[in-house]
């Protein structure tokens, strides 16, 4: 049997309301963090969206074929009823992963390297719209972009205003390597991989090179009218009746 003192059962009910205490808010500040994130506005329609990724590695689909296979991909899911538009990606919403480049831009002259260092994902036709990202000027990458014409980018208003203040970037050109893109579109900032960071520069091209980026899935992001959940069995089954051999999540 062990005695405690009066002094010291004392000392131990307050070390007690005190672990309490800081319990208490810790869990209330965790709350309040999550409900901030819940509510954060991201820039994308994410009530009405459902993210697919279909791993691609080690099958049939190299080179052109994997091309076509994501086309025919995001036609099937876009015929589900009550889809409104499915788009693919390379890196998509949330994948946690990007690619860096440095670019050079038509009218203006960096002060430092870092200046011409922006984030660049390759995107297929009605992305912004898929994701529910609003376009500020100009438009989507859209079929046109697959088949002819000039290479096009659509780039986020960070990226406008670093490079263009207030200058019109629709027509002026953004050159990466021996690559030379038109801006077609400019694209409200969105959150694509952290929503605690700010915004930084970003440009969307056009994914139609089978061998640049990221070959081994095909991720898709699909907009739906009413609750996303409904939607994860017909978009599976969409996928499956192409091919049913691939690991969908």
């Amino acid at each position: 049997q062990v005695r405690v003192e009066r002094g010291e059962a004392g000392a131990l009910v307050v070390a007690q309301l005190a672990l309490s205490m800081l319990l208490l808010i810790g869990g209330g500040l965790l709350i309040r963090s999550m409900q901030e994130l819940l509510h954060a506005d991201l820039g994308v329609d994410r009530d009405h969206l459902v993210a697919v990724r279909v791993r691609t590695a080690r099958s049939q689909y190299v080179g052109p074929r994997l091309a076509r296979f994501r086309r025919d991909l995001a036609d099937r899911v876009g015929r589900v009823p009550g889809v409104d538009a499915a788009a693919f990606a390379d890196h998509g919403l949330f994948s946690g992963g990007a690619s860096a480049y440095h670019v050079e831009v038509s009218g203006f002259v960096p002060q430092a390297d870092s200046e011409r260092l922006v984030s660049l994902d390759r995107v297929g036709p009605n992305f912004f719209r898929a994701i529910g990202a609003r376009l500020i000027r100009g438009r989507d990458i859209d079929r046109r972009d697959l088949e002819s014409g000039p290479p096009a980018t659509v780039i986020n208003e960070t990226m406008a205003k670093q490079y263009f203040g207030i200058r019109d970037p629709l027509g002026a050109t953004v050159k990466i390597g021996s690559a030379t893109y038109t801006i077609v579109g400019v694209v409200r900032d969105f959150q694509s991989s952290n929503v605690r960071l700010k915004p930084h520069r970003e440009m969307y091209i056009v994914f139609d090179n089978p061998n640049a980026g990221e070959t081994g899935q095909a991720k898709l992001s699909v907009r739906v009218r009413g609750d996303p959940a409904r939607f994860v069995a017909p978009i599976r089954e969409a996928i499956e009746g192409l091919d049913g051999t691939l690991p969908v999540t």
